[in-house]
């Protein structure tokens, strides 16, 4: 599906305004923006927005595994805990 004019331009709105250190309304009135289609076109994109996949590391030792995330979080885990255990464990990890 081919991205319109006006999905680029809010797009380019809303990728400016997340790097800015502006409210929505500020950002709004220093662009002369409706607040309201700028709430309708930022809740588009984040509901269509898919889920980020972030690598991670697994080690195993005979004490554990231990998660590792680029983010800085650690988990350390038994090493007997059961595979389904750590699949459902991971598919809550953010």
């Amino acid at each position: 599906m081919a991205i319109s004019a006006k999905q680029k331009f809010w797009q380019q709105h809303l990728q400016e305004w997340e790097t800015s250190d502006l409210s929505q309304s500020a950002y709004c009135r220093k662009h002369a923006l409706s607040l309201t289609n700028f709430g309708y076109w930022r809740k588009r994109f984040k509901s269509a927005t898919p889920t980020k996949i972030i690598p991670v590391v697994r080690e195993t030792s005979v004490a554990g595994v231990q998660l590792r995330s680029p983010s800085g979080w650690q988990i350390a885990l038994p090493a007997n805990l059961p595979l389904e255990s750590l699949r459902q464990l991971m598919a809550t990890l953010p």
